[in-house]
């Protein structure tokens, strides 16, 4: 009985461990499943996490980016409302300036008013008296506890000149009252000597230019001031050029000449007597002087016997029409301007004999004639010296600025066109433009200097003169700016450098040819600019020539030995101060400047446009 029980225990027992087994089964199978799904679990997790990362990281910038959009905002508005502030203020300050221009204008007009009254005229002389008299006394002071040597000799030089000037009363009073060299005993005359034995002994020679109106008066004034000298220009009427000068007599002398023609010899020769106590040295045109010319071009004799009766230099300079005649004129070549001249007799001399007498008359007293180019063939004798100054500072080098595909712009500016050769540069032109060249002629006449600049600035070459063989005021002004210039030069002793002109020299015959080489970039026009600037300054500004001015008071003025030493040592200066000269050979050679058929141009090749 005991066996069956334990078969059927043993039988439970495997009937147990079979579900058992079943259930391991299935637990096996599970496992990989549940892998499976954590392993997509975490790999969906992690893009996950790092999304959210990214996304915080994005918000922070944002929120820092909002931050700083506002901070600019803030600036924005900061800046604007400076911004508004600073146009009020400077709203208040030009309204300010054109208040103060006004008031300037009002009180330069009123202070016009008054300089040109009769009273202010009368008592500027009595207080430069007053000024000069108290400068001696603190001179005569000075130099006294300096040296009692310059005493002394101070003394005998006053006694001297007492005992002369009591001769020349004597004599004065026991002659008749005549011409103003003759009324030099009188009070006038004693302050002249007075006045001038002063300023040589003590102080500083004063010197005038005048009184043809001519441009470079006020110029060659600024000269003599950098020597040392004091200087001034002087004018009785004005031409259309330019009315800038230190004593300008037009009004008062438009006055006496409309309202009291009785008093116009008094009037001049009382300017002369004045002139004769302010001044030292003078400086004037062969033309006229203080006194009116009471025979055609001339300096009065009765002024030429003053000037040097009273001991004072005169230095008379040439400009071309007051010494200008006819038969000199005709003979110098086949283009001069006797041949265009519209009218003889009316713009120059042109009375061989009365040119030749006028001449004789002024060397006769003048302590020097002084002339150049075209016009020492009318006062051989006459110093060559190139005396006109060009104020390079008031000259922008505006160099060439002559842009593809628009004309070649010509400037010119003649005051008489017939004295210009004008008509062969307009037939030259025509004649290239009916061939095809884009050449444009830019001309006017009879206006004002300033604005005669402004139109050189706005070309490319400037066209001087073509008949006289001599370069004008017009081509320094432009080679002043950096332009490149055209005009017939005679012969190379027409200029005052030859090795070195820049001068595009053409005779009318030749002024077709130049103005196609132009175009056609046969010459370096920029170098030539580059090349007339520096011309002008180192030969023609107003250090170049002071020098040559100073150079020739040593020559001739006999100035006492402290005043040489003075104009010395300016000169010195001076040369210190010139700039070096850009060198370059003449861009047409001398020997082919009147052969047109035979040029053969090869500078400094310039590519073709």
């Amino acid at each position: 009985m005991s066996e069956p029980q334990a078969t059927d225990l043993t039988a439970g027992a495997v009937a147990t461990e079979a579900p058992a087994a079943d259930q391991s089964t299935e637990q096996i199978e599970t496992s990989p499943r549940v892998e499976r799904f954590r392993a997509a679990y975490e790999a969906l997790i992690e893009p996950l996490v790092n999304a959210t990362i990214k996304i915080a990281e994005a918000e922070a910038e944002n929120e820092r980016r909002l931050a700083q959009v506002s901070a600019v905002e803030s600036l924005l508005a900061e800046t604007t409302a400076t911004l508004a502030m600073t146009k009020a203020e400077r709203d208040r300050i030009v309204s300010a300036i054109e208040r103060l221009l006004a008031e300037r204008d009002r009180m330069g007009q009123e202070l016009q008013s008054v300089y040109a009254s009769y009273s202010w005229r009368m008592t500027a002389p009595l207080r430069r008296l007053v000024k000069a008299a108290q400068h001696c006394r603190i001179a005569a002071s000075a130099r006294a506890t300096r040296s009692s040597e310059h005493l002394r000799l101070a003394f005998v030089r006053m006694s001297k000149f007492a005992s002369g000037l009591r001769d020349s009363a004597i004599e004065a009073l026991s002659r008749p009252r005549g011409s103003v060299a003759e009324r030099d005993g009188g009070l006038l005359g004693f302050l002249a000597r007075f006045a001038g034995w002063w300023r040589l002994s003590w102080s500083r020679p004063r010197t005038m230019w005048g009184v043809t109106p001519i441009l470079t008066l006020p110029l060659l004034a600024k000269c003599d001031r950098l020597l040392g000298l004091r200087s001034e220009s002087l004018v009785f009427t004005t031409y259309h050029t330019t009315s800038a000068f230190d004593i300008n007599l037009r009004t008062l002398s438009a006055a006496v000449y409309g309202r009291y023609p009785r008093w116009v010899e008094r009037f001049h020769r009382t300017v002369l007597q004045l002139g004769l106590i302010r001044y030292d040295v003078f400086h004037t045109f062969c033309d006229r002087g203080l006194l009116p010319a009471s025979l055609g071009l001339r300096i009065e004799p009765d002024e030429l016997r003053a000037i040097r009766g009273h001991g004072r230099r005169l230095y008379a300079y040439t400009y071309g029409a007051d010494v200008r005649t006819r038969a000199a004129t005709l003979a110098l070549g086949r283009y001069n301007l006797c041949v265009e001249c519209p009218e003889p007799g009316r713009f120059c001399t042109c009375d061989d004999a009365q040119g030749a007498r006028n001449i004789e008359t002024i060397q006769q007293h003048a302590t020097a004639v002084v002339s150049m180019g075209d016009m020492l063939a009318y006062a051989p004798d006459a110093r060559n010296l190139h005396y006109w100054p060009i104020d390079t500072a008031k000259f922008d080098n505006t160099s060439i600025d002559w842009p593809a595909g628009r004309p070649l712009r010509i400037g010119h500016a003649p005051n008489h066109a017939h004295f210009k050769g004008t008509r062969y540069l307009v037939s030259a032109i025509e004649r290239l433009q009916a061939q095809g060249y884009a050449i444009e002629l830019v001309s006017a006449t009879g206006i004002a200097n300033s604005d005669v600049i402004a139109l050189f600035k706005s070309c490319d070459i400037v066209a001087d003169q073509f008949i006289a063989g001599f370069h004008g005021y017009t081509a320094l002004e432009a080679m002043a700016l950096g332009k490149p210039v055209l005009c017939y030069l005679r012969n190379p002793d027409m200029v005052i450098d030859p090795a070195n002109c820049p001068i595009l020299n053409c005779s009318p015959d030749a002024l077709e040819d130049v103005l196609r080489g132009c175009f056609d970039g046969e010459f370096d026009l920029i170098e030539l600019g580059r090349r007339s600037r520096s011309y002008v300054e180192h030969y023609y500004s107003l250090e170049a020539v002071a020098i040559r001015l100073g150079q020739l008071y040593l020559e001739t003025a006999a100035f006492p030995d402290r005043v040489n030493r003075m104009i010395d040592r300016r000169i010195s200066e001076l040369k210190a101060r010139l700039p070096q000269l850009v060198t370059g050979a003449p861009p047409v050679p001398w020997h082919l400047a009147e052969e047109p058929d035979h040029i053969l141009w090869h500078p400094a090749k310039a590519v073709a446009r």
